[in-house]
């Protein structure tokens, strides 16, 4: 995991550096795109180097290997295609029926959303390599322990950080892009629970099922969403507008959720906590109504403030184990020592 993360930072870097010099030498687009073509050639041949000490190149089984692989990656890019065409459809589909103010409306509600993707994205790394080693070894008590940690804690973080950002949403949304924006703030929040739902449940380990072999089960589930998103947006944005269409992505976000969580049951047996989700989810659904009921009555940034800190204090105090609590405090201790 250091080589893969010393070998994003390489690609990221070289991309920076390169683009921004030709840019600046005056290739224009041209620039931008030769610093993308090298971040990869950088990356990929940093992982070829590195790969020497853990691989060694034979032709032993080599055509069903390389049918196995074929069949592997064609199964993961597809599923890959379908995600990235689930993600930009309500947008196209809103440049189809509605106006150029609404698309940038609608981007504006699905950047602030995306971000809560970036942590799952990051624990996802880890998982997927993790379920490999785990299945591979038949430590399935270990597996079920991460995935279960792996959900649980994301969930926690990316709930409290989603309450924080729908209380304080107008602030957010008018102090970075203006008030002439307020209409992407609805949407925003409708698909930042989205967002937060599947970042949790399944993003954080969305790649698990494919580390047990299995990517077409994962390929199943992003062409399920795809109709379920596309039907309901093709349903709702004439009638709707952004709105309909940040609507018709949370159903698919939900609905994708809850098939990939039945997949992790049924082939890796997993035994999901529904108490403990059934707990975390009914705090946050209670502060939103306390705060959407004394927002009329009382000031909503402190009102906001206190229920999110009384949500910290509830996940601390009903949903953490006394192992998550040492955890928390090791890990607290760390980044102040810097150990």
């Amino acid at each position: 995991m250091k080589y893969y993360a010393l070998s994003v930072m390489i690609q990221s870097g070289t991309m920076v550096v390169v683009t921004l010099g030709l840019i600046v030498a005056g290739a224009g687009v041209a620039g931008a795109v030769i610093g993308i073509a090298s971040s990869w050639v950088a990356s990929s041949l940093y992982l070829l180097l590195m790969s020497r000490q853990f691989f060694s190149f034979t032709l032993e089984c080599f055509v069903p290997a390389a049918k196995n692989l074929m069949r592997f990656g064609f199964q993961m890019l597809t599923a890959g295609a379908i995600n990235d065409i689930n993600n930009e459809l309500d947008t196209l589909l809103i440049g189809f029926f509605l106006t150029s103010t609404d698309v940038g409306l609608y981007a504006v509600a699905i950047m602030v959303s995306r971000f809560f993707g970036l942590i799952p994205l990051s624990v996802q790394k880890i998982t997927y390599a993790a379920t490999s080693s785990h299945w591979q070894e038949n430590n399935h008590a270990a597996l079920h322990t991460m995935i279960d940690k792996s959900m649980k804690y994301c969930s926690m973080i990316l709930i409290l950080g989603g309450l924080c950002v729908a209380f304080f949403a107008h602030p957010i949304v008018c102090g970075l892009f203006g008030d002439e924006f307020q209409a992407a703030i609805l949407p925003m929040q409708i698909l930042l629970t989205g967002m937060v739902i599947r970042g949790g449940v399944e993003t954080s380990v969305g790649g698990s099922i494919a580390a047990i072999g299995r990517p077409d089960l994962v390929m199943g589930v992003s062409a399920v969403m795809l109709v379920v998103n596309g039907s309901l947006n093709l349903i709702l944005i004439p009638q709707y507008g952004i709105l309909g269409a940040a609507l018709a992505t949370f159903v698919s976000l939900v609905g994708g959720s809850a098939l990939y969580v039945r997949l992790l049951v049924k082939y890796l047996s997993f035994k999901v906590d529904y108490g403990w989700y059934g707990r975390i989810y009914g705090l946050a659904f209670m502060g939103v109504i306390l705060y959407v009921a004394g927002a009329r009555i009382a000031d909503a940034t402190l009102l906001g403030v206190f229920i999110l800190l009384g949500f910290a204090i509830a996940i601390y105090g009903l949903l953490l184990s006394n192992e998550d609590k040492n955890i928390l405090k090791d890990l607290i201790y760390s980044f102040v020592s810097g150990r």
